[in-house]
């Protein structure tokens, strides 16, 4: 514009860096031949890094040093749960567990904070797998039900300038 070499960019916040960690274990408690008890642990932790800002008003853009926010968050989370065998071609289960996503980075701006909470579900789910037909057909029926908090979710806006 003008005679004025204009860069274009979509995201002048540089780059991420993500680290995750994760440990679980499951357990099946057989009560009997067609009855089983599930259960689960899992340990999850995560870092997220902005690198440093990029200052895209000179050429090229150079990182502002000590500009990058960072963010930690971990969690706990269960799964437990109950399958029986109705007969040797059906079975019925029953489960509920949590789950999680971790939080993050926001874009810099007024009245916005540099980190975002990590966002949970608790979900629920009921269902029965067969085999019909002498084995021709596979019959599976679930429902779910999800409670989330603090969903993620992205938007986008304009400022002056």
């Amino acid at each position: 514009m003008d005679g004025v070499f204009e860069v274009p960019h979509w995201d002048d916040q540089g780059d991420y860096l993500s680290d995750s960690f994760g440990a679980f274990g499951n357990a099946t408690f057989h009560v009997s031949d067609d009855l089983r008890l599930l259960g689960g642990l899992r340990y999850a932790e995560d870092s997220k890094q902005q690198r440093d800002q990029l200052d895209w008003g000179v050429w090229p853009p150079v990182p502002v040093p000590g500009s990058g926010s960072t963010g930690e968050w971990d969690k706990w989370l269960w799964k437990a749960g109950v399958e029986y065998n109705i007969n040797d071609d059906m079975m019925t289960y029953f489960t509920g567990s949590t789950g999680y996503r971790a939080g993050g980075i926001n874009v810099f701006g007024e009245d916005i904070p540099p980190t975002y909470d990590p966002e949970t579900v608790l979900a629920w789910e009921i269902g029965l797998k067969s085999t019909l037909l002498d084995g021709a057909m596979t019959m599976n029926v679930a429902a779910y039900y999800n409670d989330f908090t603090d969903m993620q979710a992205q938007s986008f806006g304009t400022t002056p300038g």
